[in-house]
Formats: C-alpha cells, sequence, structure tokens
C-alpha cells in the first residue's frame, strides 16, 4: 500500500531503481543466504512495477480510445511477458558465456538504473490523465 501513496510513474522508478539496487548486490553473493533480501526487493519491486504499468496503460487506453479497451492491454501485458521466459534464457545464456555472471548482473543494474529516471517522463501525462478522468460510480 505504501507505493499507491505517490503517483504511479514515481513508484516505477522506485521500483526500477530497487530492481537494480538488489541486482548489484546479488552479483557480490558469496553464500546463498544472501540471496533471501535481494530476491524478496526484486520480487516487490516487479509487482508494483507491474500493477503500475498495467494501471497507467489502462488509464491512457481510456482516454486515446475513449472506450475501455482492458483486454487488449492485459492481452499487450501477456504477450510481453511470454516474450520475455521465452526469449530471456536465450539472451542470458549468450550474455553470460563470454562475459561472466557478475559482469551481465551488474550490466543489468546499470540498464534498470540508467532507464528509470525515463518513467519519470510520464508523470506530466499521469497528471494530464487524472485532471482529465470523470468521476466513476
Amino acid at each position: 500500500m505504501f507505493f499507491f501513496k505517490f503517483c504511479r510513474a514515481f513508484s516505477m522508478f522506485l521500483s526500477l531503481l530497487g530492481i537494480g539496487t538488489a541486482l548489484s548486490f546479488i552479483a557480490h553473493v558469496s553464500a546463498l543466504g544472501q540471496l533471501v533480501v535481494p530476491h524478496f526487493v526484486i520480487g516487490l519491486a516487479i509487482g508494483c512495477t507491474d500493477v503500475s504499468v498495467l494501471s497507467l496503460l489502462a488509464s491512457f487506453g481510456d482516454i486515446w480510445y475513449h472506450e475501455r479497451c482492458y483486454s487488449m492491454i492485459y492481452a499487450l501485458n501477456q504477450a510481453a511477458v511470454c516474450a520475455a521466459y521465452a526469449l530471456g534464457p536465450a539472451w542470458a545464456g549468450l550474455t553470460i558465456c563470454p562475459f561472466g555472471f557478475r559482469t551481465s548482473i551488474i550490466a543489468l543494474a546499470l540498464l534498470n538504473i540508467a532507464y528509470a529516471p525515463f518513467t519519470l517522463t510520464l508523470r506530466p501525462l499521469e497528471r494530464a490523465l487524472t485532471r482529465s478522468l470523470p468521476a466513476r460510480n
């Protein structure tokens, strides 16, 4: 419930920073027990990002298409998740072999941290969206 006090774009920003930070900790783990907290943070952050992105996309769909097109948005989300599960292991295998696990994880962490500020560009769109939405019963 903590993330609902902020706007959705800011919760995506914090979540991506959390994922990047947790991934950087995973790169330096030396014992199995040290993986518990980073994986908890990654799971929580992915859940918060998923909720924020889907609700924001559904709101944009309401405004841009002037109808409720939630099924299209959720189908697009599921297709992206399926593509990630299908292509992710192949991509990981291609990058881990030449670069190694630690370098690949640190690169992924830096990519998440570098991508996080771009989610803040959605804040003006979200503010305009909340002003233009009519009250629903």
